[in-house]
């Protein structure tokens, strides 16, 4: 996947490391941002059609797991954390915030690129899977629709669930409707209906 300008926040409230990683990305054709804070980052966030962040995990303020948790709830932009310490309790704070990698300081830009290029190509399979997973979830509940108004039909009209089916494909048809809207609508009137009732 070409990276080459692509956006790159670096969120690090060591200055030198910051300028450092933004140069040498820069210099490799990347859109580089710098920011000491999670408000600055905020900032630039809007500013900037970010694509990517590097956040350090223990900046004064607020620290770089909260901004991290504000960055998936808010954003959904990959980040990857960088932090001076490796001890596994700040890992799988890491981890919990939504990190997809997470890499020790010092590093140079020639480390920092391949785990960049690795966590978009994972943070692209993820939204994939997520795209996935929300059309699977309509098809469900539209095939859950359509097996209840067929139910509805089989009961009111005495038919076989094959004959009830063909019946709501006719109908949907005739009012140049989805199979799936149709059921949907004649389970809403149903449930409309019933509730009227009571």
């Amino acid at each position: 996947m070409e990276m080459e300008g692509t956006n790159i926040l670096i969120v690090d409230d060591d200055r030198l490391i910051t300028l450092t990683l933004v140069q040498g990305l820069r210099e490799l054709g990347y859109n580089a941002y710098g920011a000491q804070s999670a408000g600055e980052a905020r900032q630039l966030i809007a500013e900037h059609q970010v694509e990517l962040v590097v956040v350090d995990s223990k900046m004064p303020g607020e620290s770089g797991s909260i901004f991290a948790r504000w960055l998936r709830q808010e954003t959904e932009i990959p980040f990857l954390f960088l932090s001076a310490y490796s001890d596994r309790q700040t890992v799988e704070a890491a981890v919990d915030a939504g990190a997809l990698a997470y890499v020790v300081k010092p590093v140079q830009v020639s480390q920092l690129v391949p785990m960049l290029e690795a966590v978009r190509e994972r943070a692209q399979e993820i939204a994939e899977l997520r795209a996935k997973e929300h059309k699977l979830q309509r098809a469900i509940a539209s095939n859950r629709q359509i097996s209840v108004a067929v139910g509805l039909i089989m009961a009111r009209h005495g038919l076989l669930k094959g004959e009830a089916f063909e019946k709501l494909r006719e109908k949907a048809r005739a009012r140049r409707r989805k199979v799936e809207d149709f059921a949907a609508e004649l389970v809403e009137a149903e449930e409309l209906l019933s509730t009227a009732v009571r």
